[in-house]
């Protein structure tokens, strides 16, 4: 499970658009495009740091990722079997974690190659603030996603129910409520615990999760906190860790 800032390459009129909307039907076929990173969108202002690229699509063979500005380049990458157990709703969602956070990018140049009638819908430039995929969380966990069907239902004055389909090309989306516990008494425990609760504090407009990509590949998207986020002590003792129940509404 991790939280992740919001996408370096959204807003402020970076292009691609059509590969930052969190939408199924909008997609690229280019065998290579930029995005850019940077504070302000336009390569002036300051580099970002940035540690995962989630990428999203149908039928992708390879990538690699070039830094811009400089001569880094990352390897190329083969998305295979281990990568994801399946495609979702005709799509494969693929991450590369670098090893090492950057922090001197101000552009990416993606190269993609495609099998028959491949294609790129999604791509994040993602920043890790609070990671809970350590070992040291196994147990501590606990997670349900919820789908929240588009559209609305109506009652006519015969009390009749009709659904009414969503505008547009609108999909489903997704509420995910969690339980994480917090042992006080586990070091990593404690140093996310501090991070997630600033996250909530600074992040009310917008962050990405992932709540396990093992599980639920597809699920790497921008969310918001819904509703009002409930803490208390594991037990009467309140050094023994804290007890977190909220949850996360898809955008």
């Amino acid at each position: 499970m991790r939280f992740y800032d919001v996408p370096l390459n959204y807003y402020n009129n970076r292009s691609p658009a059509k590969i930052a909307d969190n939408r199924y039907t909008t997609h690229i076929t280019d065998l290579q495009f930029v995005v850019t990173i940077d504070s302000v969108g336009d390569e002036s202002g300051t580099a970002r740091v940035w540690d995962t690229l989630y990428l999203r699509g149908h039928n992708i063979t390879s990538f690699d990722i070039v830094n811009v500005i400089g001569p880094t380049a990352v390897p190329t990458h083969t998305p295979s079997p281990a990568d994801v157990p399946l495609d979702i709703d005709g799509q494969t969602s693929y991450i590369y974690r670098e090893p090492t956070p950057r922090d001197t990018f101000k552009h990416l140049r993606i190269n993609v190659v495609y099998g028959t009638g491949g294609y790129l819908s999604q791509v994040m430039v993602l920043n890790t603030l609070v990671d809970l995929s350590d070992a040291a969380f196994e147990g501590y966990l606990s997670y349900e996603i919820n789908p929240l069907p588009a559209g609305s239902i109506i009652e006519s004055a015969a009390k009749r129910k009709s659904w009414i389909p969503p505008l547009l090309d609108t999909r489903n989306l997704r509420e995910v409520s969690l339980q994480l516990r917090f042992n006080q008494q586990i070091s990593e425990h404690v140093s996310e615990y501090n991070k997630l609760r600033h996250l909530m504090q600074t992040h009310r407009h917008g962050f990405v999760f992932e709540p396990d990509y093992n599980f639920h590949p597809e699920f790497v998207a921008p969310c918001v906190f819904a509703g009002n986020q409930q803490q208390r002590y594991l037990s009467r003792v309140k050094s023994s860790g804290r007890l977190l129940n909220f949850s996360v509404l898809e955008q």
